[in-house]
């Protein structure tokens, strides 16, 4: 599994869809300036667009609050409890055999941990099969 650190404050919906699909920043980075070509997915993204950005590149992925971050993989919102993060609208990571792969911090560490050490709760999982 290779991180895929973000380039910009909120293209981390690039780098985890990119993470997920085991492709390139770049090749994902075109599937979202397709949907917009404004922001292009670097000013955050909602999760219908990871979605439709996913689907253009050839995978399903469905929302879903009921999963088993031990064996459900995909594109997880991931939501801040306290300090300068919980202002933001949240983060996107990619997780996949229980471990959150993170691109803003480029860490590879069992879910639990991560929202241990980072004061997070898991929201909706963008739920895939690649």
């Amino acid at each position: 599994m290779n991180i895929i650190k973000q380039r910009a404050n909120g293209d981390c919906g690039i780098a985890s869809l990119a993470m997920f699909l085991e492709m390139t920043y770049e090749d994902v980075y075109v599937a979202f300036a397709k949907l917009d070509a404004v922001t292009r997915g670097k000013a955050g993204t909602h999760g219908y667009e990871v979605i439709a950005a996913a689907k253009s590149l050839g995978c399903k992925l469905t929302p879903t609050r009921k999963y088993d971050l031990d064996d459900d993989e995909g594109v997880l919102r991931v939501r801040w409890n306290s300090g300068e993060r919980a202002k933001t609208g949240g983060h996107w990571v990619a997780i996949k055999a229980g471990l959150i792969l993170c691109p803003s911090d480029a860490l590879a560490v069992p879910w639990r941990e991560y929202m241990e050490r980072f004061d997070g709760r898991p929201c909706s999982l963008l739920k895939g099969l690649i």
